[in-house]
């Protein structure tokens, strides 16, 4: 279920592909097929042919005619994650299609501990998350069914206070974003020592002239090069950007750019 990103680090799953294990399971129980603790869910809608990946849940059962229940637990691999052992449950049941709209089949509800917009009350989820529950149960729904979803995340008010979501607009629980299915290494210590040799060895590099990228985030190490941002003065920084920034400066950095997406940037200026 996991991978390895170097020996360092095992990297697991994002939330966004629990709460689809568990969805999967759910509609699973619905159908009245076999219980199966692992479900074979597609990771990259973007890539429609790569192999399914076995992703564990922990149960899954009917509740009665037209409902089942299905519960995952997420495991994030060997970094800071705040979703660590969280608990998903996902509720499935049927839902008529609307002749007015038959292309739309999958309606989702915020339960306990699911963050919503506080000015809409709908439910704060990622473009990422959404398609990856409609590549992973679309295939599963008898002709003319729709499907109702609704998630809970029992643990997911408290953990919520612990985010900065609520200066984003997002109340009353954890938000379902992610824009991709494994976790990142950023946040682990063991990370800031790996950050610090690769810097160590740019310092050291002969052809180093001074100048340096300090990249906020994954996205932003993607984005950065499309900018015109030279790969090679490109340093991911993570969530350690406090001691980077003194060895950059104790090293010889003398032009140092900060760069990631909005969200991380205003992060860092709001001291979160």
């Amino acid at each position: 279920m996991l991978s390895s990103d170097g020996p360092a680090q095992t990297r697991g799953y994002t939330l966004p592909v629990w709460v689809a294990a568990a969805a999967r399971a759910a509609l699973v129980q619905l159908r009245g097929d076999p219980f199966h603790a692992d479900q074979p869910l597609r990771l990259d809608p973007a890539a429609p042919d790569a192999p399914h990946r076995q992703v564990p849940v922990v149960a899954a059962a009917p509740l009665g005619e037209g409902r089942a229940l299905a519960v995952a637990r997420c495991e994030p691999g060997d970094g800071l994650d705040l979703t660590r052992g969280l608990v998903v449950w996902v509720e499935a049941a049927w839902h008529g299609l609307d002749p007015a709209d038959p292309s739309r089949w999958l309606w989702l509800e915020a339960g306990e501990g699911v963050g919503v917009h506080a000015d809409s009350r709908a439910l704060c989820i990622s473009a990422y998350a959404r398609e990856l529950l409609e590549i992973n149960l679309q295939g599963l729904l008898p002709v003319g069914r729709g499907l109702r979803l609704r998630l809970v995340f029992p643990q997911g008010r408290r953990l919520a206070q612990r985010t900065s979501n609520a200066a984003f607009g997002v109340v009353e629980g954890l938000a379902l974003i992610g824009t991709q299915a494994e976790t990142q290494a950023s946040a682990d210590p063991d990370q800031l020592q790996r950050t610090l040799e690769s810097l160590r060895r740019r310092l050291e590099d002969p052809g180093f002239g001074g100048d340096l990228v300090l990249v906020i985030g994954e996205n932003g190490l993607d984005l950065a090069p499309r900018l015109g941002l030279s790969s090679a003065l490109l340093l991911k920084g993570g969530n350690w950007l406090g001691p980077l920034l003194v060895a950059a400066g104790q090293g010889g950095v003398r032009r140092l750019l900060l760069f990631g997406a909005q969200g991380k940037l205003i992060k860092l200026a709001g001291g979160i």
